[in-house]
């Protein structure tokens, strides 16, 4: 549901930081993503244990990368942001320049 308001809160009504809300709603379908994948990969080791199998693993590797996905972007704005002299507004999830 927080990925659906925030996608709407993007687009919807008028707000300061329509770019932080879309951010916000990617992070959260990707950690929705990442319950999915996470809870597929678990269910097939716990079904097939001891040896879980390639599609177990599989999944489970992709419920990570998920998980991971929305702190390496993050990471990857805050640097490229202070690199081009900007400012990171942590509460808007965007930089701010001042020109």
């Amino acid at each position: 549901m927080s990925a659906l308001f925030s996608a709407w809160m993007s687009g919807g009504p008028p707000n300061p930081y329509p770019l932080g809300w879309m951010r916000r709603a990617w992070a959260h379908m990707s950690f929705a993503g990442a319950v999915v994948f996470l809870g597929w990969g678990a269910f097939l080791t716990i079904r097939r244990f001891p040896s879980p199998g390639r599609l177990a693993c599989a999944l489970l590797l992709v419920g990570l990368l998920l998980v991971a996905a929305p702190y390496g972007g993050r990471f990857i704005l805050i640097d490229w942001c202070l690199d081009e002299g900007g400012r990171w507004n942590a509460e808007a999830i965007q930089c701010d320049k001042d020109e």
